[in-house]
């Protein structure tokens, strides 16, 4: 099972920005439906120092991957 973490700003957490249509994370959840999930971490706003201050990776799993750029 694959979990996918949304981690910046409106890029991902674009809900507001698609009115009538489906965010991000309901369009990554519905390409990932029975093999995994994805969760919206980002914050419209936020940049990586944000991202590093408040938020608790542990949760992650065994692997982490990721890419960060600002």
């Amino acid at each position: 099972m694959y979990k996918v973490m949304l981690l910046g700003d409106s890029i991902f957490d674009n809900d507001i920005y698609v009115p009538g249509e489906p965010a991000v994370v309901e369009q990554l959840n519905q390409r990932l439906e029975g093999c995994g999930r994805a969760e919206l971490l980002a914050v419209d706003g936020h940049v990586t120092h944000h991202m590093l201050l408040n938020h608790d990776f542990s949760r992650a799993g065994a692997r982490v991957y990721g890419k960060i750029s600002d």
